[in-house]
């Protein structure tokens, strides 16, 4: 519950799944738990409900984010398309209201997913933090959705990197 400074999480290092994934129920950390649980992580999902009514999910993202740099990590992680990666590093090295409409432009979202995508990397610039997009969608892909997402993230913490991401229904 926010109020008391905490945060649900579903650890799922021990996990395997073939086929459908279904998720453990979460269990409620508190922030002083929630900082023991993150000091080992290199990756931690923030999972978004994707619904206009249920907005604090972006806001509570920002919200630990300065605490997540804090404790080591380094790339922000976004379920954007990765075709929106210029754009993103365009408006993140240079965060101009240009490059920002110029941004908004190539985002194919509804405008509340807009608008919480664009809270967390004004969040990441503010902690200068790169934003990296995982999503792959294409319809001719030759590389599965979840694979393209596991081998983006893979590249941060072959690089030393750790990433905290903002997706849908992590």
């Amino acid at each position: 519950c926010e109020e008391h400074g905490g945060i649900y999480i579903v650890d799922t290092e021990a996990i395997e799944t073939k086929g459908i994934f279904h998720y453990p129920k979460p269990r409620h950390l508190s922030l002083e738990e929630l900082t023991i649980y993150i000091a080992e992580k290199k990756v931690i999902l923030f999972g978004d409900a994707h619904n206009p009514e249920d907005s604090q999910d972006a806001e509570q993202f920002v919200t630990y984010l300065p605490l997540l740099k804090q404790a080591g990590f380094t790339d922000v992680g976004m379920e954007m398309s990765y075709r929106l990666q210029d754009a993103v590093n365009n408006y993140t090295s240079n965060p101009t209201s240009e490059n920002r409409s110029a941004l908004l432009k190539v985002m194919p979202y509804y405008d509340f997913t807009k608008k919480e995508f664009l809270q967390v990397i004004d969040a990441a610039i503010q902690q200068n933090l790169p934003v990296i997009c995982l999503d792959n969608l294409d319809k001719g892909r030759t590389e599965v959705r979840d694979q393209h997402m596991k081998r983006k993230i893979d590249e941060v913490i072959k690089r030393g990197g750790r990433i905290v991401a903002f997706l849908g229904a992590a």
